[in-house]
């Protein structure tokens, strides 16, 4: 949820950066009036590799 349709923009920009995005072709305004909503998809590139250890 953000304040402004460019806002949700700008975020979508700055998740593009690192992962793939999918959706936002769409806001959907909130119910009390305030900001909007965008769904997105969002996965790890495919030439990125996770390294993860566990303890």
């Amino acid at each position: 949820m953000v304040g402004s349709p460019e806002e949700a923009v700008a975020i979508q920009a700055a998740l593009a950066t690192v992962l793939d995005v999918v959706g936002g072709d769409r806001d959907y305004p909130m119910r009390n009036g305030f900001g909007v909503r965008r769904y997105l998809e969002v996965r790890l590139p495919q030439e990125r590799t996770v390294r993860a250890t566990s303890t």
